[in-house]
């Protein structure tokens, strides 16, 4: 689900883009050690970037509030996923209000405008560490559950 928001760059003088010229932007995660493709986990550390279908300027990529983000650079930021299913992503930028001018300037109120997008990276849940799993094991074979269909009286 893409939701258009207004952006905050027309306050600075440039209109919001008309939502049929605005344009796609896509998100691509790499997990904390920098391997791209890898799924996102709620908890890890993750860097999310935003890639456009034409130039993009003064991009920015931001998280919900209370998501702890610790560094941003350009059209990339790094972030600790949330215990939740997903994370909105709010991606916003300037951009050409026709995008196949090579000349148009993005940033000139006459040829530019601007646009945002909030889009929802799906997280995959943590999974126990192998130490909580064999502490748990114990437990349970303590309490008497046997894996061999009868349990200790």
């Amino acid at each position: 689900m893409l939701l258009a928001l207004p952006s905050t760059a027309a306050a600075q003088g440039v209109p919001d883009c008309d939502p049929a010229v605005a344009l796609a932007v896509t998100l691509t995660s790499e997990d904390g050690e920098g391997v791209e493709g890898k799924p996102p986990v709620a908890t890890h550390a993750i860097t999310v970037t935003a890639e456009f279908t034409a130039y993009a300027s003064r991009v920015r990529v931001t998280p919900p509030e209370g998501v702890r983000q610790f560094g941003t650079s350009g059209a990339s930021t790094s972030l600790i996923a949330p215990n939740a299913a997903s994370v909105d992503i709010t991606v916003s930028w300037r951009q050409s209000r026709d995008p196949s001018d090579p000349v148009a300037d993005p940033n000139d109120p006459a040829t530019g405008c601007a646009a945002s997008r909030v889009i929802p990276v799906a997280l995959l849940s943590t999974q126990p560490s192998h130490a909580v799993k064999t502490r748990l094991w114990r437990q349970l074979v303590r309490s008497g559950f046997s894996t061999s269909g009868s349990s200790r009286r």
